[in-house]
């Protein structure tokens, strides 16, 4: 300011020395005055220093601070030629630029550079020009302007900065370390009863990132049954000032159910509850992980147990032996045991101690796994087996200090490894000996041993196969892929054969053979290859052919045959029923001139010829009957067969009832027994129950007592056999094979009435049934008459 003034006064006083015009002097002193407010200004704020450059009078106007700022020890000759040479090299093109633009647009301008002080110091200015002035042609002659060191303000602003950027990363930081970890954090304000989820909280919940979360629905996420778990919980750590913390599961809004791990804490403002604030975990994956690692440490634990596993942990440095609770039991010994490694080692076997010895320090020197078979003396003094195995714990420095491991009763496995030792030796000489073709191969189908009978049927002359392939040996096996897939199938465990199959042998020729393929099993119970049995059936086939080829000839022969019987048979039942109708027409004439002679002409006729028509009406009239059987007969072939069950006991007595009142029923004793039922034909079945009923009453009639049993008997061939039993007169059984014939009777007219047809419909009933009948009689005797009818 004092400056300031002082140029005022100054150019005052000059100016009347030198005779310059009062408005000349007055615009002068107005912006002497102006400059002046200027400096006033920047000595208020500190830190700015105010100059001013008339280029018109080549005058610079500035203080000793402007100096100061820009470290000059003397004042230069020009101050702005000096300014410009300590700019930083970076920045001196800059303001130049600066420069250039004012000039150009003739408004205020600001411009920040660095400049190097003759100190060395690097410092950051702000320079600002604020009042430009231009003469009547538009050149700039005079400016105003301030300089500030803003070298502090630069480092703030760049701290600032670097602050703003570092809380950007760490928060986009936290935010991915949410989002790997499962975790967010969520803020319930209870005053205004609003919710604030994290990114992650919504993606938990798999709600859609900044929807709206009433306080009252964040509960309803969790499945039912936990959340009473979460409410009580909040209610504790509000009442207690403390801390929750759950796992529980969270139905999500697409209602898939998981595993989160809820933490929260209540916080307040003079003691009253405002809100609750807290982090939320998807543990998921971890929670069942957890899950199935505590089930497959149950099932480990399980399997110890099943396996009676004896597992130790031997201390070196204490001698001290620490185990489970199966290993008493395997070892024999009682749980009040006080384990050492001297204990146990006097319990193996005097003669496998040193084998034992030797392989643990093995162990111990070169890390390789202990695995060894052992005899040992239980504490009960039985003689096992163990199975011992085990590894070395070392310290930092590679000192052994423990081993770990277990030990197994093998003994009955070693037994039965023993056995399958001598299965597999005794299988070998099998195979060897067979006298059938027999080859043994491994899993890669290489032969293991062969018979001799092998190399016969495949014609394999002069050469050792043993160690060789299978498909080596004969190639054309390879050639046929099923085989290949066979022999893999049974590599799998199958057991497969094949009655029929065609094989080429090695020396080309085809052959029919039989083959079996089953695995073998090695003393480990693994597969260890296939045993392939193979027969010869060429000649087998050969004659089965011949035999299908004649029986092929034979079923057509028997087709033809058919044929031609259903053609005699149409062209009989055809002739059957033309001469029945036929014969009734003269039958009919008969009785009607026999009716009018014995009406009409009855005086002209004696009683021999009376005798004479009655004979000739009576033949009239079973010539009739006769034909009415023959029409019965030959349309049972043509009845479809309608089956139904049929309660056998009730036919018989409805048959009974009706047939009884043709006879004296006093003379008749008939007994019906529990009869099973029947499938079949009732109407068809009626009639054979018929016939069969009448007959035994009719045969039996000129007994002084009728019999009739009626019952059924079991038969081992699904079938029941009903019998109707008589003690009529019986007949020849020579003749047996003629009752069931059509027009056969073993009796004459005169003494039994009949046409000689009803057994023959009997026969034809049961046979469409697929049943049989039969009888037995003897003369004098009686007869049975059986008939079998398929169960159900």
């Amino acid at each position: 300011m004092i400056l300031g003034l002082g140029f005022s006064l100054v150019f005052k006083i000059f100016s009347k020395q030198i005779g310059v015009k009062n408005e000349e002097l007055e615009k002068i002193t107005s912006e002497l005055v102006q400059a002046e407010n200027v400096l006033e200004i920047s000595e208020k704020i500190g830190g700015v220093v105010s100059w001013v450059f008339d280029f018109e009078k080549n005058r610079e106007l500035y203080g000793q601070n402007l100096l100061d700022l820009y470290g000059f020890d003397s004042k230069p000759e020009r101050i702005t030629e000096a300014i410009l040479k300590i700019v930083h090299p970076d920045d001196l093109e800059k303001v130049k630029r600066a420069f250039f633009k004012a000039n150009k647009k003739r408004k205020p301008w600001k411009v920040e550079y660095r400049i190097e002080s003759p100190t060395g110091e690097i410092k950051y200015i702000l320079a600002i020009v604020s009042v430009i002035k231009t003469n009547h042609e538009g050149k700039i002659v005079r400016v105003i302007g301030t300089s500030q060191d803003v070298t502090e303000s630069k480092k703030n602003e760049a701290e600032l900065t670097s602050r703003k950027q570092k809380l950007e990363l760490s928060l986009k930081t936290l935010q991915e370390i949410q989002e790997v970890a499962k975790i967010g954090t969520w803020e319930v304000d209870l005053q205004t009863m609003s919710a604030f989820w994290s990114d992650e909280v919504y993606r938990i919940h798999e709600v859609e990132t900044g929807t709206p979360i009433k306080v009252e629905e964040g509960i309803n996420f969790y499945r039912e049954d936990y959340r009473e778990i979460i409410q009580e919980s909040i209610n504790d750590a509000i009442e207690n000032k403390s801390s929750w913390d759950e796992e529980c599961i969270l139905l999500t809004k697409t209602g898939k159910e998981i595993w989160v791990r809820a933490i929260g804490y209540p916080f307040f403002e003079n003691d009253n509850l405002v809100g609750l604030r807290g982090l939320f975990m998807d543990i998921d994956e971890r929670k069942r992980a957890s899950q199935e690692l505590d089930k497959a440490n149950e099932k480990l634990q399980l399997s110890v147990e099943a396996g009676q596993l004896a597992i130790w942990i031997w201390d070196m440095k204490t001698n001290q032996l620490e185990w489970n609770d199966q290993a008493y039991e395997v070892f024999g010994v009682p749980k009040d045991f006080e384990p050492t490694f001297e204990k146990f080692s006097s319990m193996i076997h005097p003669d496998d101690l040193n084998y034992v010895v030797e392989a643990t320090q093995r162990t111990i020197e070169t890390d390789e796994k202990l695995d060894i078979p052992f005899r040992f003396n239980k504490g009960d003094g039985k003689e096992i087996i163990l199975s011992g195995r085990g590894a070395v714990v070392r310290d930092e420095d590679g000192n052994p200090v423990q081993m770990i491991g277990i030990n197994m009763d093998v003994t009955e496995r070693n037994e039965m490894v023993e056995n399958l030792k001598r299965q597999e030796s005794q299988l070998r000489s099998f195979v060897e000996q067979a006298p059938a073709a027999v080859a043994m191969f491994d899993t890669e189908m290489n032969y293991v041993t062969v018979s001799n009978k092998w190399y016969e049927h495949n014609r394999i002359e002069g050469e050792d196969i043993i160690g060789r392939s299978h498909y080596e040996v004969l190639p054309q096996v390879a050639k046929r892929k099923d085989w290949v897939k066979i022999h893999k199938r049974v590599l799998s465990g199958e057991e497969l054969s094949n009655d029929r199959d065609q094989f080429v042998r090695k020396d080309g020729s085809e052959i029919w053979i039989s083959w079996t393929g089953i695995p073998w099993y090695n003393r480990e119970m693994k597969i260890g290859g296939i045993i392939l049995y193979v027969t010869d059936i060429s000649k087998d086939v050969e004659y089965t052919e011949k035999l299908e080829s004649e029986i092929k000839e034979r079923t057509e022969q028997i087709r033809q045959q058919t044929e031609n019987l259903e053609i005699v048979n149409k062209e009989l039942e055809a002739f059957s029923y033309s001469i029945s109708h036929d014969l009734r027409a003269p039958l009919r004439s008969i009785n009607g001139f026999t009716d009018i002679l014995l009406e009409d002409y009855s005086d002209q006729l004696d009683d021999e010829g009376k005798r004479l028509m009655g004979i000739v009406k009576e033949s009239a009239v079973n010539m009739g009957q006769l034909i009415d059987d023959i029409l019965k007969f030959s349309r049972l072939g043509k009845k479809k067969i309608q089956k139904s069950q049929i309660d056998m006991k009730k036919l018989f007595e409805s048959v009974c009832e009706n047939e009884l009142k043709v006879y004296n029923e006093e003379k008749i004793e008939l007994s019906i027994s529990e009869l099973p039922e029947a499938k079949g034909d009732v109407t068809l079945l009626q009639q054979v129950v018929v016939n069969l009923v009448s007959n035994a009453l009719k045969y039996s009639s000129n007994e002084d007592k009728s019999i009739v049993n009626i019952g059924y008997e079991v038969s081992d061939t699904n079938k029941t056999i009903y019998y109707i039993k008589d003690n009529g007169v019986g007949f020849n059984m020579e003749y047996k094979d003629k009752l069931f014939g059509v027009f056969q009777r073993l009796h004459t007219k005169s003494e039994f009435e009949g046409t000689g047809v009803g057994l023959a419909i009997v026969k034809r009933i049961i046979n469409r049934h697929g049943g049989r009948i039969w009888a037995e009689s003897e003369v004098g005797i009686g007869s049975t008459f059986f008939f079998s009818l398929p169960n159900g």
